[in-house]
């Protein structure tokens, strides 16, 4: 269905991403240079995955077993992307889905994960700052609970952000 590539603007040296898209919902990822795709992503092609600073999210359509673990559809799980390239697949889960809880979208911005949920048809948005002991976990106030609300990075390179964030909500 199609391809691109964008360079990676916060990697520590030059970092090229390639995506091949088969089909709909398949993505095959690939890491490379300005000469071409080297090392591809050992992720299933059905996951959406972001990087940013060096911290690799993933949410796997299809459950996923890996590094002795089974992720479930809709699962938010991260890690280091070093360590990830290392050979390393102990992912932290980061957000479950439940019976009236799911996740609509995730970004990085400002080397934070935010993801954005409908709990109960509220919309909540939980930002988690990675580090190697423990993914901090915050919720955004102030939004109202019934109506609707939409958060999106400020700057239009959200991997060069300081973290700032609008919002627009609008009540029912």
């Amino acid at each position: 269905m199609g391809a691109w590539a964008y360079v990676e603007r916060d990697a520590p040296e030059e970092r090229v991403w390639f995506i091949e898209k088969p089909g709909l919902i398949d993505a095959n990822i690939w890491i490379g240079d300005r000469t071409g795709p080297r090392t591809r992503i050992d992720i299933p092609s059905d996951c959406w995955a972001q990087v940013s600073r060096g911290w690799l999210a993933v949410k796997p359509r299809t459950p996923w077993n890996i590094g002795g673990e089974t992720y479930g559809a809709d699962t938010v799980i991260g890690m280091s992307f070093p360590a990830f390239l290392a050979g390393d697949r102990r992912f932290t889960r980061l957000f479950e889905p439940g019976d009236r809880r799911a996740l609509q979208v995730f970004f990085w911005c400002g080397g934070q994960l935010v993801l954005s949920i409908l709990d109960d048809l509220r919309p909540v948005f939980e930002v988690f700052t990675p580090s190697d002991a423990e993914w901090a976990r915050e919720v955004i106030t102030g939004l109202p609970d019934i109506g609707t609300a939409h958060v999106w990075p400020l700057d239009i390179y959200p991997e060069e952000s300081n973290g700032d964030l609008l919002a627009a909500a609008h009540r029912s």
